[in-house]
């Protein structure tokens, strides 16, 4: 099995990598796109896959350009995006695992007298356009599903400026009718599915809006140890 991990930073990473350590290091196809920046990328063979693991960086135009230079020299069994995001959901508690399948452009648009008519209202995205599905960027990827049954599936939207506003929170829960919202998430989800790409992305929550309560490191322990548990189911 070929399997691409995804993180955002060294930081959500570190304890998968230092799981990684102990496997065979393989030669890639994908090891010379990443020469200049040898740590942000990490080529293992453990639990009989091909595991590669590369640090994307931050925002949605990292990953998006990440991705889709690796995308169009290899293509893998499943692509996994890990990472932490912000919860809108009050059942949502700091630390659990969702499953996005359902991503969305959270400010991207025309302003215009205080008000954000969205990427759809504004024309700048067409629901039936490619890679859309089912009028939206929705995953339907059901590889290796029985690993994932537990985790709670939710809808994301992806945003350049991440929210601690009052106001602007529930302006957002209104508009979008969202679960969570992540800085990247739909990076990986336009890449993959224009790709056609099977992959999951998963997140860790760090911070619940409404009560402003914030606890990343609990999260990205969460996020690891539920990370290293489902590696070893899909093995």
């Amino acid at each position: 099995m070929k399997l691409l991990i995804l993180c955002s930073n060294i930081r959500e990473a570190q304890g998968i990598i230092d799981w990684l350590q102990d496997g065979i290091p393989f030669d890639s196809t994908l090891k010379s796109l990443f020469h200049q920046t040898p740590s942000s990328y990490y080529a293992v063979q453990k639990l009989e896959m091909e595991i590669e693991l590369v640090i994307t960086g931050n925002t949605m135009l990292d990953v998006a350009f990440q991705l889709g230079r690796i995308l169009q020299c290899k293509k893998f069994h499943l692509v996994l995006q890990l990472g932490l995001c912000s919860a809108y959901d009050e059942t949502l508690q700091l630390g659990d695992l969702v499953n996005v399948i359902n991503d969305k452009p959270g400010d991207v648009g025309v302003l215009a007298e205080e008000s954000l008519q969205d990427a759809y209202s504004s024309s700048i995205y067409h629901i039936n356009d490619v890679p859309h599905v089912k009028g939206g960027f929705i995953n339907f990827t059901n590889a290796y599903f029985n690993a994932l049954l537990p985790i709670r599936k939710v809808a994301a939207i992806t945003v350049n400026m991440l929210n601690i506003d009052c106001p602007s929170i529930a302006f957002r829960q209104k508009q979008f009718n969202v679960h969570i919202e992540t800085a990247n998430g739909l990076g990986c989800t336009y890449a993959c599915l224009y790709q056609k790409q099977p992959f999951y992305q998963l997140r860790s929550i760090s911070r619940i809006l409404y009560h402003a309560k914030v606890d990343e490191i609990k999260a990205i322990e969460s996020l690891t140890t539920h990370a290293l548990d489902l590696l070893k189911k899909i093995a």
